[in-house]
């Protein structure tokens, strides 16, 4: 996904990770909405994910219990 986004959103500290228009007119919460309904942090922004780490494995990636083998593939 890395690859696909190039957004400018200033410090990010208004910038909501879930629900911005990412992808043309598709917020990330509807386009991964099994994620989305997974996600402890559905509130933080930009920021916040980027100072808990949103690389593979960091913490930004809080879910409400641990995923299926299935639902692994979703976070590739």
């Amino acid at each position: 996904m890395e690859e696909s986004l190039v957004r400018r959103v200033g410090n990010g500290a208004d910038t909501f990770f879930w629900t911005y228009p990412w992808l043309g007119r598709a917020h990330l919460c509807v386009r991964f909405q099994h994620l989305f309904n997974m996600a402890e942090n559905k509130l933080s922004t930009v920021t916040d994910m980027c100072g808990l780490g949103w690389e593979n494995g960091g913490v930004a990636w809080q879910w409400c219990r641990r995923f299926w083998v299935w639902e692994d593939e979703l976070l590739g």
